[in-house]
């Protein structure tokens, strides 16, 4: 009989202990939508979480190999991980989970969250932290920052100017 013990339980990532702010939640999106353009297997397309297409159907090429693609959220989970998702991990929230190490329910709020916040609504974000999304900052951030914004699939870079905008607001708020 061997001494040796198997350990079935694995720890799960609790996203809002790594990640305690809005401003955060979304410069790991930032850098995630940076670090995942850089891959030759991933193709930031933000219709979807997380999905695999033939690279010839995102890139109108005659490639026939199958790629991975996501959005902002599936970048910044990505990047809050420190791993890449791969083609048998990347189509189902529950393995995303599984695979990155988060729990499943946590996971699917903050997916939906970093989504609503690509496209100018933070309010989601501020609801996934606790925190209080008061009319000053609603004001500041709809009005003046992410006004009519939106992080689309073709340009997604040119848009970042400002979420970097909101995010060094929100710094300035201990947001």
């Amino acid at each position: 009989m061997s001494n040796i013990r198997v350990n079935f339980k694995r720890e799960k990532i609790n996203i809002r202990e790594f990640v305690k702010l809005p401003s955060t939640a979304l410069q790991y999106m930032v850098d995630g939508l940076l670090q995942q353009n850089n891959r030759t297997d991933f193709v930031i397309d933000m219709s979807t979480f997380g999905d695999d297409r033939l690279a010839g159907d995102i890139l109108h090429e005659n490639f026939d190999n199958p790629i991975c693609v996501g959005c902002a959220a599936t970048c910044a989970i990505q990047q809050i991980a420190n791993k890449d998702l791969r083609l048998n991990h990347i189509k189902d929230t529950i393995a995303r989970a599984h695979y990155l190490g988060f729990h499943y329910e946590e996971l699917d709020r903050f997916e939906r969250a970093i989504d609503a916040a690509r496209a100018g609504q933070l309010y989601f974000l501020f609801i996934f932290f606790g925190k209080v999304f008061t009319n000053e900052i609603a004001d500041v951030i709809n009005k003046d920052i992410l006004y009519n914004f939106t992080l689309t699939s073709n340009r997604w870079k040119e848009n970042l100017g400002p979420i970097r905008n909101a995010i060094e607001y929100l710094k300035s708020k201990k947001l």
